[in-house]
C-alpha cells in the first residue's frame, strides 16, 4: 500500500498481543489497506486492475508481489495469516483422510510429521513473497508455490513445495504442500 500511497497509515488500534491479536491487527491493517486501495483505484484511472486468469509468469500481469512482507525470524508465523494452519496441517498429516493424495504418508516416512507433532511443522512455514513464483489465479486468489527446507522430528531435511494464496484483500494464507515423489 505504502508503494502507491506512501503516507498512508492504518488507524490506530488497540490489540492483544497473543496469535488471535496478532491476527485481527493484521485483518485490520488489510481491510483498511484495501478501503484505500479501492479509493485510489476510483481516484486514478491508471491503476491495474485485476489480474487475468493465470498466465504461467512469476509474477500476474499489472498486480505487484504480494502486499504483506515477512516478519522478522522470532515471528513463527513470518509473514502470513496463520488462522487456517491447524486445520490444513492436521488435515494434511491425517492418514485416515481419503483426499489428501498419501501426503500424510509421505510426511510420516520422510520428515516423521504427523498429526500430533503439526505445530513442528509449522513453526516451520513461513511465506517469502521473494520466492515464492506466481502460479495461476483462482477466484479465491492468486497462487503461488515456495520451496521451504523442512527439518523433520526425525532430524532429515528436504526441501518441500508449499503453495500460499494472497487474496484479493492483500490476505495471503497457506493452501497445501506439494511434497516430492519419494521420501
Amino acid at each position: 500500500m505504502r508503494e502507491l500511497d506512501p503516507k498512508w497509515q492504518p488507524r490506530p488500534s488497540v490489540y492483544s498481543a497473543d496469535v488471535e491479536g496478532v491476527i485481527a491487527r493484521n485483518t485490520f491493517v488489510a481491510e483498511e489497506a484495501q478501503a484505500r486501495m479501492d479509493e485510489l483505484r476510483r481516484q486514478r484511472a491508471d491503476f491495474p486492475g485485476e489480474p487475468p486468469q493465470g498466465t504461467g509468469s512469476d509474477t500476474p500481469p499489472n498486480r505487484a508481489k504480494p502486499l504483506l512482507r515477512p516478519h522478522p525470524t522470532n515471528d513463527p508465523f513470518r509473514g502470513f495469516d496463520p488462522s487456517n494452519l491447524k486445520d490444513k496441517l492436521t488435515y494434511l498429516l491425517n492418514p485416515e483422510h481419503v483426499d489428501n493424495e498419501r501426503k500424510a504418508d509421505w510426511f510420516n516416512r520422510a520428515l516423521g510429521f504427523n498429526e500430533s507433532n503439526w505445530r513442528d511443522l509449522a513453526d516451520q512455514l513461513y511465506y517469502d513473497q521473494n520466492s515464492a513464483k506466481y502460479q495461476f489465479t483462482t477466484p479465491w486468489g492468486d497462487r503461488y508455490e515456495q520451496t521451504i527446507s523442512i527439518r523433520g522430528v526425525n532430524a532429515r531435511e528436504i526441501p518441500v513445495r508449499f503453495i500460499f494464496q494472497e487474496e484479493p484483500s492483500g490476505r495471503v494464507t497457506f493452501i497445501t504442500a506439494k511434497p516430492s515423489k519419494k521420501p
